[in-house]
């Protein structure tokens, strides 16, 4: 055991302190906590440790506001208050370009916070052998039974307050929710309880999705999200690339002549098509191609590019078939600041980009996770 003082929390939601093995992660900690620390681990050449006894506290640390908090692997950030999480997402936020690009000037963001409870309509349950509904054990594939989740939204938690058949295929006992303006929709569906689609009412648009199909999980910011860049942007053409079911297409399409949503998901391409087409959107159309393809879909270059990717950011061959379209703007969203500040390094760089706007999106509180949009220009 050693005693560690913590100098900041990184990106991933760990503390960072330097000892003299090296730099040491642990968990659980924030900036200034002096902490007693396990024997570090090295884990793909990073050395982490877990936090074994607080000596010296943070003002900034609370109560955490579920009893399931470090038994449940849902949130980790619970035990930090609100204010704090915010602050703590700000400077994460700059410290990860610096070290990762070379990106001299960063607009300040700026900050859309939510509620930190009841926020979230989107979740993944699993059926326990009693029937009824949990979540992950913290770094385990036992089930937790949950009675009341408090970042869920109400009717996904009144859910959790039923017993469900248990099926013989344990693939089958995970529950993808997501809660509409009337009803819950899930994949598979719960007969008596679910359905298999739900509408979803943001800024005026009508949103219908399947229980299994991605969709902003915040329901106090998602409108923010989809609205804040907008606007900034306009013109001819609008490509959405990672499209889904047209939720940014649907959001900026009164800003444009006319647009081209690529996803790869087919089913997620159906559900943007009947999104436009319900609500009046017939200028915009949805095709199911690989981002990879976006070179032999479409020539000509648009006005705006909205990027949305997954995790692991945009692929060299991504990067290089926008290049080849050079947009007037590129929009890019992420849920992963390490990749986007890759990626963004490099239309900066290479393209001769430039960071006009930035914002940041507290989409998940009493997580560490961070929702970023950026707006580059030529």
């Amino acid at each position: 055991m050693s005693i560690v003082t913590i100098e900041k929390v990184i990106f991933g939601g760990q503390g960072l302190a330097r000892t003299d093995q090296g730099v040491v992660f642990v968990n659980d900690v924030l900036p200034g906590e002096v902490v007693e620390v396990s024997p570090p681990v090295k884990v793909r050449g990073a050395l982490f440790s877990k936090s074994v006894k607080l000596i010296e506290a943070s003002e900034k640390r609370r109560i955490p506001l579920c009893p399931c908090f470090g038994v449940c692997g849902g949130c980790d950030w619970q035990y930090i208050s609100y204010e704090t999480q915010v602050e703590l997402k700000r400077n994460i936020y700059r410290d990860s370009f610096r070290k990762i690009s070379s990106i001299a000037q960063l607009p300040d963001p700026e900050i859309f916070t939510s509620p930190e409870t009841g926020y979230r309509i989107r979740a993944r349950a699993q059926i326990r052998n009693d029937g009824r509904l949990g979540f992950f054990r913290k770094n385990s594939n036992d089930i937790v039974a949950i009675q009341s989740c408090p970042l869920l939204s109400g009717k996904l938690n009144q859910l959790f307050t039923n017993s469900f058949p248990v099926r013989n295929d344990r693939r089958k006992n995970e529950l993808k929710l997501i809660e509409g303006d009337t009803s819950v929709a899930s994949d598979p569906i719960i007969a008596g309880f679910t359905e298999s689609q739900a509408d979803i009412t943001i800024d005026g648009k009508l949103f219908r999705v399947n229980g299994g199909d991605f969709f902003q999980s915040n329901c106090f910011v998602n409108e923010r999200l989809g609205t804040w860049f907008r606007p900034f942007v306009g013109g001819g053409l609008c490509i959405d690339l990672y499209g889904g079911c047209g939720f940014f297409s649907m959001m900026v399409a009164s800003r444009f002549k006319k647009g081209l949503l690529i996803e790869s998901v087919r089913s997620q391409v159906e559900h943007a098509r009947s999104n436009f087409f319900n609500n009046g959107i017939h200028h915009f159309k949805a095709i199911c191609s690989d981002s990879e393809n976006l070179h032999s879909v479409c020539s000509q270059r648009p006005d705006c590019l909205i990027v949305d990717p997954p995790r692991p950011g945009l692929t060299p061959q991504v990067r290089s078939a926008i290049a080849a379209l050079k947009p007037a703007k590129i929009v890019y969203v992420s849920c992963n600041i390490s990749t986007q500040a890759r990626d963004c390094e490099f239309f900066i760089k290479e393209m001769n980009y430039r960071i006009i706007r930035s914002a940041l999106f507290d989409c998940y509180p009493n997580t560490s996770h961070i929702e970023s949009v950026m707006i580059l220009e030529v």
